[in-house]
């Protein structure tokens, strides 16, 4: 929340958490057969570059994307954080870089007319276990109607043995 000018409280977002025994993980994700499947590759200078071109400047700290790897439906990014020496689970850097997978389905460095998409909503997150320092994020496209895009977002180590799950993921 913030403060108006009069002094009113503004909220900007709210949240439900349920607290409960943690959720038994998914199966493991195929990261080969993944990776297959997701035909064109960007690096994290690329990466970054485009993202600087939108007017966004990273800090190092959040300059956690290596390498990517999209088509049209999905995109597989794999994040890096060096040393989380805060003792984070689920460092912020890295959801960012999560959030941020979403960005590259059906992305083409090509165009000059791209778009960023801004987020306002997730359904639901379900964390299995402590978030590794060198990550996967997984964004799947689940359906677009009008000028909302909705994604599920799976994070998983670099065996594919998954940690957390962002679902309904919704951008305009």
């Amino acid at each position: 929340f913030t403060q108006s000018a009069t002094g009113a409280r503004v909220e900007h977002a709210q949240a439900r958490l349920l607290l409960g025994e943690r959720p038994r993980a998914p199966e493991p994700l195929p990261l080969d057969e993944i990776r297959r499947e997701l035909r064109r590759q960007y690096s994290k200078a690329e990466n970054y570059a485009l993202l600087g071109k939108a007017g966004f400047g990273y800090g190092e700290t959040f300059q956690v994307t290596e390498d990517i790897y999209c088509n049209d439906h999905a995109s597989l990014c794999r994040l890096h954080i060096k040393g989380d020496e805060h003792g984070f689970d689920f460092h912020p850097a890295l959801v960012d870089g999560a959030l941020r997978a979403t960005f590259w389905v059906n992305q083409r460095l090509a165009q000059e007319d791209f778009r960023l998409s801004v987020p306002f909503s997730l359904g639901e997150i379900y964390f299995y276990d402590r978030l590794p320092d060198t990550c996967l994020a997984y964004a799947c496209l689940r359906e677009q109607v009008m000028d909302i895009t909705k994604f599920d977002i799976t994070l998983c180590d670099t065996q594919g043995r998954v940690v957390a799950t962002l679902k309904d993921f919704c951008t305009r």
